[in-house]
């Protein structure tokens, strides 16, 4: 049995390759104007975090194929272009993550993060922290009982 969106490509020794024809890339960039869409070039980070090179051009909405949840946040190496950005973050389609990008003359270096991935690295640290000086403290009372 083969998925919708699968195209066998080759078949040999009773092993099959097949093509994703229903592919969606993770990012895409729409143009207001245009109603064109553009595949985006992006770098997985990690699985919370992605840098986006969005082209200079007119008005655009940033699509991020994954399901939509408000914790995800994106920013700009200038303060100014991350405020408009924040504000417009919105659900496009059914369930995907979108972005209102501004027009602009020069591409765009942008981080799209996961907020809450963000709080829970934060706590992480805390705790560890803690826990060293915890550790600290029973080597250090330990050392005075003797």
């Amino acid at each position: 049995v083969v998925a919708s969106g699968l195209d066998k490509m080759v078949s040999k020794d009773g092993y099959s390759i097949y093509k994703n024809v229903a592919f969606q890339p993770l990012f895409v960039l729409n143009r207001v104007e245009t109603n064109t869409f553009y595949n985006v070039s992006y770098q997985k980070i990690n699985s919370s975090k992605y840098q986006i090179t969005v082209p200079a051009g007119s008005e655009s909405i940033l699509q991020m194929n994954q399901s939509f949840h408000g914790g995800w946040v994106i920013q700009s190496s200038t303060s100014d272009l991350a405020q408009k950005i924040n504000i417009t973050h919105s659900k496009s389609g059914i369930y995907t993550n979108s972005w209102r990008i501004p027009q602009s003359t020069e591409d765009q270096k942008l981080v799209v993060y996961f907020l809450p991935q963000n709080t829970l690295n934060k706590s992480n640290l805390i705790t560890g922290f803690v826990y060293l000086v915890c550790i600290f403290a029973c080597i250090v009372t330990k050392k005075k009982e003797q």
